[in-house]
């Protein structure tokens, strides 16, 4: 929409030339650069969250397992999950914990039974 990239601003941010000339910032425009590369630099990371939150590379994990479990099996379970997760929290779990205490309502869980 022609004239709409100075609304808010108080003025025009680019010249456009008649007949297919080249475009080029005003004044208010160069003043604005930086700022607009911040926020597109913002936009990425703001995309790339989302993206891991979908892929499940960010969050929360509350863990509980057995003696013989937690100490034979989990920790080479954790190290791999972390290498390839390096954003998950991992919430361990205390002795005297349920799994209901670990895990909040609707949470995502891994159960390994003890053998």
């Amino acid at each position: 929409m022609p004239g709409a990239s100075h609304q808010g601003f108080g003025g025009p941010l680019v010249v456009r030339r008649m007949g297919g000339g080249p475009t080029r910032l005003t004044e208010a425009g160069q003043a604005l650069l930086p700022f607009c590369a911040s926020i597109l630099a913002v936009a990425g990371e703001a995309v790339r969250a989302l993206a891991d939150l979908r892929a499940a590379h960010t969050g929360r994990v509350a863990l509980a397992a057995s003696q013989t479990v937690g100490t034979y099996v989990v920790p080479r379970l954790l190290a791999a999950f972390r290498a390839r997760n390096p954003g998950v929290r991992l919430l361990p779990a205390t002795p005297f914990m349920t799994l209901q205490d670990c895990c909040p309502p609707h949470a995502s869980m891994m159960c390994i039974p003890s053998t």
